[in-house]
């Protein structure tokens, strides 16, 4: 996987390779280097967002409703996924039954001191980070769609049908 400042970079397949071989933090990258990371996160960007809102609004999705709770709060799943692993199961047991009865989904809203330089732009449009977005995506497709708990191998499969569900590149 590539990392740009500790955050793994969301790569365009048809290009891994040259990704791989980036430095890992933002000031080391040659200004071409940059703007592969720049153009890979713009894409990773545009796919979550049309994936929330398909999810959220388009008449053909599911419609779910989306809260975003404050990371502070009792209900911060990813705290739980490796302290507190029979807390996590009980909340994903109360998140699968809020989605499939009720068409709901609670998520963790972002820290906004969070140092990713990309995830954190808020978009005009939804007024949600793209961070906030992606998580809603990363839960409602990974965790409950596909029935994914909260533990590391939980995590591990919903990255992995995340990463399925952008579009291939040109």
């Amino acid at each position: 996987m590539a990392y740009v400042d500790g955050f793994v970079l969301p790569i365009p397949r048809k290009n891994a390779a040259a990704y791989e071989r980036m430095p890992t933090e933002w000031a080391d990258m040659t200004p071409e280097q940059q703007a592969m990371a720049e153009t890979a996160y713009a894409s990773y960007k545009a796919s979550a967002k049309d994936q929330f809102l398909w999810m959220t609004q388009d008449p053909d999705g599911p419609r779910i409703q989306v809260d975003f709770v404050d990371p502070q709060d009792e209900y911060g799943i990813g705290s739980l996924s490796s302290s507190k692993p029979f807390e996590a199961e009980a909340a994903y047991a109360e998140m699968l039954e809020d989605v499939r009865v009720n068409s709901h989904l609670k998520v963790r809203k972002s820290e906004q001191d969070q140092p990713n330089r990309f995830m954190v732009e808020v978009d005009p449009e939804t007024g949600l980070s793209y961070n906030d977005m992606t998580r809603a995506v990363h839960d409602f497709f990974g965790h409950a769609q596909a029935g994914n708990n909260f533990s590391r191998h939980g995590e591990n499969i919903a990255y992995i049908l995340q990463c399925q569900s952008f579009p291939p590149e040109d």
